[in-house]
């Protein structure tokens, strides 16, 4: 058995799949398999994929879209690595991420590590690098509090994680969730397992369009606020959380403008 399973759903990916699997197929650490979920993508995606013959990938095809969540939650039953990686199909990692992750998760006596990021836009050029906190109590704090103000999962990148596979055998991603998967997943795990991000930047996240980020944006911020109600204890928190997660939503679409005004003046 393999003792590490990378997981990557992948939708009308043509223009970037072919980068996030050489990414993956490159690293240092060899020891994994490689589940790729094609979510019904209309695009070259799936050609691109069938194109590689690597007896790590395991490609599993459906022809209907049925959402992000639901291909995780199938990677995760067909998962038989000891440790469970994701990866998105438009992003790129360094070619030791695995390697790096695995040793800091061991060495630390921790459950899930995230890495610190770059954003790309679609030319690869970096935008900014995004440092993430290390420490568990740390991350914690920002999921509770800070992603209210600066976006979904943002201080434990989504894709970026690595985990013991025992977190997602009692946690599975809400197949009703289209976005921010994720945060759900965070804020039901961190009552039992210890979290903690390797200040390398390790992951490349690319960036989506201005207009459909603003709409992905607001709908995850909607996730967010339900899973806030949902899953947090503590009332003076989920008061917050409701307030500035409308203030959000309101918020998104200045916020946009700003940011492509200052990366066409870098």
């Amino acid at each position: 058995m393999p003792e590490l399973s990378i997981i990557m759903p992948v939708y009308n990916e043509a223009a970037n799949i072919d980068g996030a699997i050489k990414s993956i197929l490159n690293q240092s650490f060899s020891d994994f398999e490689f589940i790729i979920i094609n979510d019904g993508s209309n695009d070259d995606t799936l050609n691109i994929i069938s194109k590689y013959d690597d007896k790590r990938i395991a490609l599993i095809n459906n022809n209907k879209n049925i959402g992000k969540a639901n291909f995780i939650n199938i990677g995760l039953n067909l998962a038989r690595g000891n440790f469970i990686g994701f990866m998105d199909g438009d992003d790129t990692c360094s070619p030791n991420r695995f390697e790096l992750q695995m040793d800091f998760l061991l060495a630390n006596d921790l459950d899930i590590v995230g890495c610190s990021i770059n954003k790309i836009d679609e030319n690869d050029k970096i935008l900014f690098k995004q440092t993430n906190p290390i420490e568990h109590r740390e991350i914690i704090n920002y999921l509770k509090i800070k992603n209210i103000f600066i976006g979904p999962s943002f201080y434990l990148t989504d894709a970026t994680i690595l985990a013991k596979a025992e977190v997602f055998k009692s946690i599975k991603f809400p197949s009703e969730v289209r976005w921010a998967e994720y945060f759900e997943v965070y804020l039901h795990a961190k009552k039992k397992y210890q979290f903690g991000n390797i200040n390398d930047y390790l992951y490349n996240y690319r960036t989506s369009g201005f207009t459909s980020n603003i709409i992905s944006q607001i709908k995850a911020t909607l996730i967010i606020l339900k899973a806030i109600k949902k899953y947090e204890d503590d009332i003076i928190l989920k008061l917050i959380g409701i307030i500035f997660s409308i203030t959000r939503i309101i918020s998104i679409p200045i916020i946009y403008i700003t940011k492509k005004i200052i990366y066409k003046l870098i």
